[in-house]
């Protein structure tokens, strides 16, 4: 490692956390005062008569948040056989938007700030507290632990929660440090694990959020990670629950791409730890004895490309930055393999591979945590993967028999996740 980068790495993981400590503890908290209109919407979505259906609880974050989560929850968890009762940090506006957009019968939308206020948490069956790895979930967090049900169930998304509590408290490093030290007497926390990619046998934040929440029961996508789960809660004893993520549906039919030229994709955000290096330098083999495209679209994927000067020496390679979800959906359709790489995985389960796998597009994947449950329906490499078995993994997905993908589409469809979530909700 040069010097200059030694000293980049020093500051940004050693001496800008500690000046961000500081400068929170000196600035005034001002909280913006509360929008009254949010008390009047709250007070007439009560107001609308009881259907008498088993009634659940969801305290999430929901479009527009500019988080994968959001999506998650405002697709997946509605049904005609429960009444659902959203809870989210929104304005008024997107409240009412979603309100409007609602496609299934018997949701409401309520305001965060209403939670306990409304309806007593012993109004729900069941109260499903969404948490990513993110700070966009502290505020349905605090709306929990401030108002706790007997039968919170938490949604984990992926069994790490460092960049969570980062946010909860707001960047004060030695309050995070605090915490982890409480919770995990006999294990360390380093400060690259707090403002980098946690090591493997870093402690996962989980005890602490589950104790926060007062949480009776855990959800989660994958075996791999109910396993890091359990092992993060030591001596908490809960049950831990399964409950797949949902391929959904494709939106519309959209045409097979032609033969000519191969098109590969890459969607969701761009950074070096989705190995897009590699995957370049895979194209660069297969663009030396035949046409090819490159497909790069998500977010940062227009500040990443023009960083590497990617389309600069790369005629064949196509940048689509932060496109709306209609485009993104049309280029996904729109390639013959997509390649989504991981060198490390907490257990969390892309979204993107879920939309992928809804519309049969053939995948490369790394055979690394959560991935390789999905079974037959990609190629997986090994997550430190070079250039050439990239390149021939490629042309191996392409050829990939749609059978294991259209019976996967079927066992984990949105209507399947939601009898199992009916199904626990009868327990």
């Amino acid at each position: 490692m040069s010097l200059r980068s030694w000293m980049k790495t020093f500051e940004r993981t050693r001496l800008r956390p500690w000046a961000r400590s500081l400068k929170r503890l000196l600035a005034g908290r001002h909280a913006a005062p509360p929008d009254p209109r949010l008390e009047a919407w709250a007070a007439a979505q009560a107001a609308i008569p009881d259907p008498g259906l088993p009634r659940l609880a969801l305290l999430s974050i929901l479009p527009p948040a500019p988080n994968g989560v959001a999506s998650f929850a405002a697709r997946f968890f509605a049904d005609a056989r429960w009444r659902l009762d959203a809870y989210a940090p929104l304005p008024l506006e997107p409240i009412e938007a979603l309100a409007r957009a609602a496609s299934a019968p018997r949701q409401r939308f309520f305001p965060i700030q209403s939670w306990g206020r409304i309806h007593p948490p012993s109004f729900y069956q069941a109260v499903i507290v969404e948490a990513g790895n993110s700070p966009h979930h502290a505020p349905a967090l605090r709306a929990a632990a401030q108002a706790p049900g007997e039968q919170v169930w938490l949604h984990l998304h992926e069994a790490q929660a460092i960049r969570f509590w980062n946010g909860w408290f707001e960047e004060d490093a030695r309050a995070v440090m605090a915490l982890y030290r409480e919770h995990y007497p006999g294990q360390s926390l380093s400060m690259d694990d707090l403002f980098g990619d946690p090591r493997p046998e870093a402690p996962r934040g989980i005890r602490p959020l589950v104790l926060l929440c007062h949480a009776r029961r855990i959800l989660v996508h994958s075996e791999y990670c109910a396993q890091k789960v359990r092992e993060d809660l030591g001596d908490l004893d809960l049950p831990v629950d399964v409950l797949f993520h949902p391929l959904p549906p494709s939106s519309g039919p959209r045409p097979e791409p032609g033969e000519a030229p191969l098109r590969v994709g890459h969607f969701g955000g761009l950074s070096a730890g989705k190995s897009i290096a590699t995957l370049v330098a895979a194209m660069d083999r297969l663009a030396s004895s035949r046409d090819v495209r490159l497909v790069l679209a998500g977010y940062g994927a227009g500040r990443y490309a023009s960083r590497h000067r990617l389309a600069s020496r790369r005629p064949w390679v196509e940048v689509h930055d932060a496109p709306p979800d209609g485009q993104l959906e049309a280029l996904m359709a729109s390639v013959h393999v997509a390649v989504q790489l991981r060198p490390t995985n907490h257990g969390e389960s892309s979204g993107v591979v879920s939309q992928l796998l809804g519309m049969a597009r053939p995948l490369v994947l790394s055979d690394i945590g959560s991935f390789p449950e999905l079974g037959p329906v990609a190629v997986y490499v090994s997550p430190d993967v070079e250039a050439d078995g990239l390149a021939r993994a490629i042309l191996q997905a392409r050829d990939l028999p749609e059978a294991a993908s259209a019976s996967l589409r079927e066992s984990q469809s949105p209507s399947a996740f939601r009898d199992r979530l009916m199904a626990l909700m009868q327990r």
